[in-house]
């Protein structure tokens, strides 16, 4: 039977990572992003830039046991944008349902942009021809190996100017008794639209060897294909009116390529899933990329975020905020987290943010360019009654490869936090009865033996 102290803790990790899609070097990046993921070992992986839905760029980089929820931000703000561009979005998803324009659209992307590269091409015209062909799978995407496929709810919230913002809602730890059970069906996402300028008010895990599906809970499956379709399509989203919630299509099929890609990115030797954790809490990891041109626009955008989340704060345990905000930390929306009750989990831990996340140092013809400084954060809230209290918080991806000095994993660095979720009032509790117990071992040691 698990102690007391098992029941009312759990501990999981998350990390935010842009990838930079397939641009930058892809092919000679991607071991060194599979190398970085694998020494993150996130629970839950929050992705930007990254080509999901059926180019399945995060399956060819995760191991089979990661359950996937993309995000096509490029699609769902061209299908609201009306006219021509709506029709495009439609006409896209159709083309993809078409088995031999689904494989060749798929591999579009990496051949556009490889053929960019090596002619420096700059200009307008061969930027709108990249994206033009990355659109149909540009946005974000999270994975997690936390829960089964069906006990996720994901949803979906279109910021404007291109970005989008997704959350995925789970129970970390054991469903205890007296508990009920209200994951997610897996069978429909919510995707909301936000014009602009307006916001909408135990037992430990066992751990896994390589091939190893997700832990099995009620008939849950093994997490190879599952997961997979939600919220990818952009079909009927449309010119809707802010807070209106949209059904966005389920079960979308990813490459065979992808899928197989996937499968051979796992790594040999034992996986510990989860450490800890049997007491059921109700968590939401978000996952934002926020505009990188307009700090206005970044304002607005975090503030819809937040009032996205508000109404879900009565019914969970914490909030994890996470992404690429593309803002330093003496942006205003920084202070505006803050005053609602978000605390950065890497500054809790070292007292400042990193020096910088962006850019690596990476070194590519048609690279981005800046001054160095962090963009990339991990917010925590935790509810009343609540304490997310968190153990570690690292960066990774700042290291160039071995044999070039000027190849990184992407031009952005990944930050992952570890946290701890525990209930407050029971954790008091048990500090007393075991500062209760101390005190009798004391004076029973004072006493002496008994004969």
């Amino acid at each position: 039977m698990p102690s007391a102290q098992a029941d009312t803790r759990a501990t999981f990790s998350v990390a935010t990572f842009n990838l930079r899609g397939v641009m930058d070097r892809w092919q000679e990046r991607q071991p060194l992003l599979r190398q970085c993921l694998h020494q993150m070992d996130a629970d839950v992986l929050c992705f930007q830039e990254c080509l999901t839905g059926e180019f399945g760029q995060e399956r060819r980089l995760l191991p089979p046991w990661y359950h996937v929820f993309p995000c096509k931000a490029a699609l769902f703000n061209l299908a609201r944008s009306g006219g021509v561009l709506r029709w495009y979005s439609h006409t896209v998803e159709r083309l993809l349902e078409v088995a031999p324009l689904r494989r060749f659209m798929v591999q579009l992307p990496p051949a556009v942009e490889s053929w960019r590269e090596q002619l420096r091409l700059k200009g307008g015209l061969f930027r709108t021809i990249r994206d033009l062909a990355m659109a149909p799978f540009f946005g974000n995407s999270v994975a997690c190996r936390i829960a089964e496929a069906h006990e996720i709810n994901h949803s979906t919230l279109v910021l404007g100017d291109w970005r989008a913002a997704q959350r995925i809602e789970f129970y970390i730890g054991r469903n205890g008794e007296g508990v009920e059970w209200q994951g997610g069906s897996g069978e429909e996402d919510e995707v909301v639209v936000v014009p602009p300028g307006l916001s909408p008010r135990g037992s430990s895990w066992r751990s896994r060897r390589n091939g190893g599906g997700s832990r099995r809970r009620r008939n849950g499956s093994n997490g190879a294909g599952e997961g997979a379709g939600a919220g990818a399509a952009g079909g009927g989203v449309g010119g809707s009116t802010s807070g209106e919630l949209l059904a966005a299509e389920s079960g979308t099929s990813i490459s065979p390529a992808a899928s197989q890609a996937g499968s051979e990115a796992s790594t040999d030797g034992e996986r510990s899933v989860v450490t800890g954790g049997l007491g059921g809490f109700k968590v939401y990891v978000v996952n934002a990329h926020l505009d990188h041109a307009s700090a206005e626009n970044r304002q607005r955008q975090a503030l819809a975020v937040c009032d996205w989340m508000d109404k879900e704060k009565a019914d969970c345990a914490a909030i994890i905020l996470c992404g690429d905000f593309n803002g330093p930390p003496q942006e205003p929306f920084h202070a505006v987290l803050r005053r609602l009750g978000y605390s950065s989990a890497y500054k809790s831990v070292h007292g400042s943010e990193p020096p910088g996340t962006w850019p690596t140092g990476i070194q590519a013809p048609l690279m981005d360019e800046g001054d160095f400084e962090c963009l990339d954060y991990v917010y925590v809230w935790s509810a009343p009654g609540y304490d997310v209290k968190v153990l570690s918080a690292d960066v990774y991806g700042l290291q160039p490869a071995a044999h070039d000095k000027t190849l990184f994993p992407s031009d952005h660095a990944a930050v992952k936090a570890t946290l701890e979720v525990s209930r407050k009032e029971v954790v008091a509790d048990l500090q007393a009865a075991q500062q209760s117990m101390q005190q009798q071992r004391r004076r029973q040691q004072q006493k002496g033996p008994v004969w």
